[in-house]
């Protein structure tokens, strides 16, 4: 006995006809926090910080706004910061990158060139580094890779509020990290007016964002003491 051919094509069945979720769902269109960046106006911006908490209030805002700019901005922080509930749900371009100073200083060299290797890669327009502890590797790695604008955002001097060889290292790290950038960002006059008093910034160019803030570029705004 022969058994007949099976069709070529199968019908339809009545769960095939686009289903609820086929078409574009509401979930999928860009949303505002990414928005679409597939021809963007100007290269990647790749934003460096290692503290979760300060990233989610500081950092997310700006690659947000970058973004609805047509810019592509990412977020690049520790591995271990990825899984901090502070950065769960968020709809922007994150990488895990070991960015820090490494208390284990024989590990530094071996950090600063996988971070070389990845910036070569992904090839920036932009490399912009918050904060004096994460700041160091991704402007030395992003000088070595030829990354051509590389941006310090200081987020304030430590090495004023400490006095002997403590200031002295702090102040040394923060010569190095101005000296690596083609521009820093300070976040109030009297950083600027102590980084330039100090020789941190001579050949540099430097800005505060407007009267003086963290990441905004405009000044906090007073709030009303809690009850």
């Amino acid at each position: 006995m022969t058994v007949p051919a099976a069709p070529a094509r199968l019908p339809a069945s009545p769960a095939s006809p686009a289903s609820p979720a086929s078409p574009a769902s509401p979930a999928s269109p860009a949303s505002p926090a990414s928005p679409a960046c597939a021809s963007p106006r100007w290269g990647a911006v790749l934003h460096f910080i290692h503290h979760p908490v300060s990233a989610r209030s500081f950092i997310v805002p700006l690659i947000a706004g970058l973004r609805r700019r047509g810019v592509a901005a990412e977020l690049w922080v520790e591995p271990q910061a990825m899984l901090h509930p502070a950065l769960q749900g968020l709809d922007i371009p994150m990488v895990g990158a070991s960015c820090t100073i490494p208390a284990a200083a024989w590990r530094l060299p071996w950090r600063w060139w996988r971070l070389v290797m990845a910036l070569r890669r992904r090839r920036p327009q932009a490399v912009h580094a918050h904060q004096t502890r994460t700041a160091l590797l991704p402007l030395a790695a992003a000088a070595a890779a030829g990354v051509p604008v590389r941006i310090y955002h200081n987020h304030g001097l430590p090495y004023l509020g400490h006095g002997g060889v403590v200031r002295v290292v702090l102040r040394l790290v923060e010569r190095i990290n101005c000296a690596l950038a083609t521009h820093v960002l300070l976040v109030s006059p009297g950083n600027r007016a102590a980084a330039r008093a100090d020789g941190l910034l001579e050949g540099v160019r430097s800005a505060v964002l407007g009267a003086g803030s963290i990441c905004a570029g405009a000044p906090w705004r007073a709030r009303a003491p809690r009850a």
